[in-house]
Parts: C-alpha cells; structure tokens; sequence
C-alpha cells in the first residue's frame, strides 16, 4: 500500500479512504485476520485481563457540559456521546470529530452540548487497526478537531503523559472515553486497542480519562441507567469472565429499576433468529439479557455499530415501556446500505424458558433477530434509516463504474505518487483481473490458442474455471439468502468465463505480439463492469451484499453520531444526528464555525 504521510499539518482530504479492492488492502486485511483467527484459537486474550469488572460511576455527576461553571450548582442534564466506525477518509472522520468535539452543536435551532462521557464503539481505524493505523486515521484526525474546538471555547482536558492516573478517582472537570472493539479491532489481536484505552490511563487519546482495565465495561449513571459495553472478540459471544463479571454487577446496583444500556460490537439482531448458538447452548449474551430481566432491570436499548448507517427499530412491550435496537455506524466508514436485507427484515423478540432448575443458567434465555416465518413472536418496527432506502439503493447503482473510480489526495502529485495512488486504489484490482483472465486462457489454450472452437480446451483450464466461479459466488453471498445468493454469484462466474471465452476468440486474431497485451487489457475492463454490475444487481436490485457492493462505492456522505440527554426524572432522549454531505477539507479549519448542514435525523425517547 501507499505509504501514508503523518503530521498533525497533514490535511484532512490529504487522508484517502480505504481502497477495500486493492489488493494490498485485501492481501494485508485478510492475512492480519487469519492471524488473528488462528491466535485467539490457542489464546483468546480476553483471558489475560483481570477478572473483576469494576463499575465507572458517573452517578453523581449531574453536570452535563464541560464548559459549564462547574463551581455553581446545576440541575441540568447529563449529556454523553456515541460515535463508531471512524477512521476511513479523513474529511468524515475530521468532519465527525468537530461536530463531537465542539462545546456545543448548533442543530435545528438547538444548541446540544457536549457532554462528559464519549462512548467508542469501535473500528476506530481501517483497514486493520493497528498501531499506525490508529494514529493516521483516528488520533491524529480527533487532535487536529480538538485544536480547532478550543478555538471555538471547548476546554481541553490534557494530563500528564508521564502519569498513571488509573488509582486517582475521577474529578467533575475529566473527560471520560470508554470503548469496545470490533472486529477490525481484534484483527490484530486488539492490541492498539488495548494501548490507548486499557492497558493505562494516561490520557493518551485527547487527553481524556480512560479507566476501563478490560476491553468490555459497566458505567453507572445518573437515576439508575447503566451502560455495559461488550466484547464479541472474533467469536460473536462474550467469554466466561466477562459473563460473570457482569453477573457480579448484580451485587452493586444493578438490579430492580435499573435502566440499561447494552452497547454491542456488532448488530446481532441482522442475524437470524438465535444467532446460530448450539441447540441446548445459548449464548453467553442471551443468558446475560435473561439474567438482566430476571433481576427486575429494564434493558432499555441495544446499541452497536458495525454496520456504517442508521438504523432504529423499537418494540413497546407489555408493560408499557419500550426497548430499542439502534445500529450507529456512521461515524465515519463508508456508508453501508439501508435497503439491504439485513436491515429491511423484520427483527423479532423471543423469550426462552428452559425446563431445568431456575439456579441453572441454562434455563432461559433471549434472542432477538431476524426471523420472516415467526410472524406470532413480538415485531420489532422500523422507526427511521440513515440514509433513507431510496438514497441507499441509488448509491448502490454506483458499483458499476467503482472499479474505474479514485479518490486523489488532492496534493500536488509526481508521477510516481500518482501511480502509487492509482495501485492504492479500486483501479489497483483491475491488472490484477486481466491477468488472472489471461492466467485461465493460458490454461485453456497455451500461450498460442487456437480459435478453432471444434478444439477442446486443455483439461487444466477446469482449476482456474472453478476459481472463478467460486470468487464470483464468495462475492456476493448473502447468509440470509444463501440459495438465491449462491445462484447469483453462480451466473457472474458464468458470465465472466463466457466473456473470456468470446475475448479469447476476439483478441487471439491478432499477431502475437499485441494479442496478449489487448486481452489482458480487454478483460480487465469487462471483468471490471460484470462484476461492477453483479454488485448492482445482488445489492441494488435484491438487497445482498451490502458489504461488497458498498465497499467499492466507498462513499464519504451520510456520516453522524448519537448525542443522549438524561434528565433529572430519569428519562434518556436520544439524538439521532447526520450531515448529509461531508465537506472537503483541503486545508486545515483554523477558527471558523463548526460546518453547516448538521441535522437531527431522529429524537426520541426511551
């Protein structure tokens, strides 16, 4: 990949956004997270962290601005922040970090101020979150916008690099960050994770207090709302000590009346219905949130990221109050869509109760997820979709022509930058295409094949066919469609053989000498639009694949985050808010306004 360039001067637009199609960016995210698979196999690292879960209590602190007088009394609310799945292109991640950063954001008349706790879900760099990742494209991007907010009258809240303040107890003035990772996260083992926000508290992320000692957390705050923050690790479940480190919770308040806040890694609820646990053997989550039940407390709203975009469904139970499902990924990643199957089916609650002994805590559990033929269980309803369907299937039609497509630096480029930025890229896949095309002809027909077609193709062409075929279908699998998906996929591997086939017997009339260079470069470019179209067609028209066919878009727009109120009779109003169009920041902002066009996408209560 293009060596990227650090600097606190270094401009936001200067920070491309992740190629996800070129091929080092696939070759180095798929080695980190097979290493990573084949570590936490031996070695699940969630093992080496203490096992007591001690609480962050926040229940005292009833000021909710950081720029408040903190010397006068104030019954005002308590104000914190979600934000996750940052660090991609630098204008969005900059553009997110001054909306969250600045002391008060001026929305739809409204002046939301930034609160004390900023909740992190996670995939806070790409492609695979290490060391260096971190600092380009989260660190360096959140302390360029910090700079700018103090222009703006935002404190700033440094400490002293040089001092472990994990035994100090928190002070009113703190900023408090708490975070949990991901998948990217964890495709290195979690170990930058780990640097900035477990293994001290030294303020190594803006300055802030980050007391949390493993990569999962409990927060207590104000009029008995908890927020408890998970870890799947590569396992989509939560390990034994952490369960029962959340279980010893029950011994410290949370219980009757308690109001909670669940922030998972990932939205399980796009999955199917019990999300594949061993029958007999629900997972680790599903019996926390029966447990959670079982102890008289409310569990108000699940939260995750993962899914670049918004989403919120909600469900009003017998009791009269509601439980939500929010997915807010939005926060800088590019944008996945909202059309898809995944977040279009109907999301569906079921309550299990086991047959054994009520000590025994197999005996029930809760899954929430996707479930089309249980039309008697209780239905989650769609309540809003950042961006809306209609936006999101549109941005789908753009996968045609994504292969062709990059995002320049918008520096002034030598021609060696230029063609480093052109391999960094989409563009940087479509040698690689017409060669592994002209690899398949080669197998078929020798260096010099012979158009007459009453000839057999070599039986060693049958590898490299069933390579294609399978890669075409891998593309744009769907789990929750998995027949009709594979039937798709099936067709894109028929119809790229079929057009090497026909370039084959086009190009091959030529001499020698200029037959190869112009199949390899004519594949190429078919190779590039069939599968630019089958990612149309899967996303666009069925809505399969989000990820591949959003990957190539790579759009910048529709970012935001989450701003929550909790007032004083306990009631938590969530702030849904997106920018629509990211500004481009080719030069650094010094003192002028946050930019316009933030706007709630949704307020409601839960």
């Amino acid at each position: 990949m293009q060596r990227p360039e650090f600097g606190p001067d270094i401009p936001p637009h200067a920070r491309r956004p992740v190629a996800w199609y070129a091929p080092a960016v696939l070759w180095q995210a798929a080695r980190k997270l097979l290493a990573a698979e084949q570590f936490a196999t031996h070695l699940d690292r969630r093992e080496t962290f203490p096992p007591a879960l001690q609480p962050i209590d926040l229940s005292q602190d009833l000021n909710p601005d950081l720029s408040q007088d903190l010397s006068q009394d104030s019954d005002a609310a308590f104000w914190f922040d979600f934000v996750s799945d940052t660090g991609d292109g630098g204008d969005a991640t900059f553009a997110v970090a001054q909306a969250l950063l600045a002391p008060a954001l001026q929305v739809d008349g409204q002046a939301l101020p930034q609160g004390r706790l900023l909740l992190l879900g996670g995939d806070l760099a790409y492609p695979g979150s290490g060391r260096l990742d971190y600092q380009y494209r989260f660190i360096e991007p959140f302390e360029q916008a910090q700079r700018w907010a103090a222009t703006q009258g935002a404190p700033c809240w440094f400490t002293q690099a040089s001092c472990d303040r994990a035994t100090e107890p928190l002070q009113p003035q703190d900023k408090v960050l708490l975070a949990t990772p991901q998948n990217h996260d964890w495709a290195v083992s979690c170990s930058a994770f780990c640097r900035y926000f477990v293994n001290h508290d030294r303020g190594a992320v803006l300055g802030a207090r980050t007391p949390q000692r493993q990569t999962w957390f409990a927060a207590r705050l104000p009029h008995d709302w908890w927020v408890l923050g998970l870890d799947f690790a590569l396992e989509a479940d939560i390990d034994r000590t952490q369960y029962e480190g959340f279980l010893a919770l029950f011994e410290q308040g949370l219980g009757a009346g308690a109001k909670v806040l669940l922030i998972y890694p990932e939205p399980y609820w796009t999955r199917p219905l019990g999300d594949g646990a061993p029958i007999g053997y629900p997972k680790r989550y599903q019996r926390l949130e029966a447990q959670l039940l079982a102890q008289g407390a409310q569990i108000r709203l699940r939260l995750a990221g993962d899914l670049h975009h918004y989403a919120h469904d909600a469900l009003q139970l017998p009791d009269g109050s509601a439980t939500h499902l929010v997915v807010a990924g939005h926060g800088g990643a590019f944008t996945h869509a909202t059309h898809s199957i995944e977040t279009a089916s109907p999301k569906r609650l079921r309550v299990v109760q086991g047959s054994s002994k009520a000590a025994d805590e197999l005996a029930q559990h809760l899954e929430v997820g996707v479930a089309d033929g249980l039309p008697q269980l209780p239905t989650f309803e769609p309540q809003a979709r950042y961006p809306s369907p209609g936006v999101s299937r549109r941005l789908a039609g753009r996968a045609l022509w994504s292969l062709f497509s990059t995002r320049a630096s918008g520096r002034g480029r030598s021609l060696p930058q230029w063609l480093a930025e052109q391999a960094d890229s989409n563009r940087g896949l479509l040698p690689l295409l017409g060669l592994l095309i002209g690899l398949l002809t080669w197998f078929g027909w020798g260096i010099r094949p012979d158009i007459d077609l009453s000839r057999v193709p070599s039986p060693s062409s049958v590898l490299p066919a069933v390579g294609v075929l399978a890669a075409s279908a891998a593309l744009t699998f769907e789990p929750l469609a998995p027949r009709r998906s594979l039937l798709l996929g099936g067709l894109h591997g028929v119809a790229q053989l079929a057009a090497a086939w026909g370039l084959t017997l086009l190009c091959f009339q030529l001499p020698l000498w200029a037959a190869w260079p112009a199949f390899v470069a004519s594949s190429a470019v078919v190779a590039g639009l069939l599968m630019g179209a089958w990612l149309v067609l899967s996303c666009g028209g069925f809505g399969w694949a989000s990820n591949a066919c959003f990957g190539a878009v790579a759009s910048e727009q529709h970012k935001g985050f989450l701003r929550f109120r909790l007032d004083a009779d306990g009631s938590l109003t969530v702030h849904a808010l997106g920018l629509d169009r990211v500004p481009v920041r080719r030069t650094l902002p010094q003192a002028e306004p946050a930019p316009k066009g933030w706007r709630v996408l949704e307020r409601f209560r839960v």
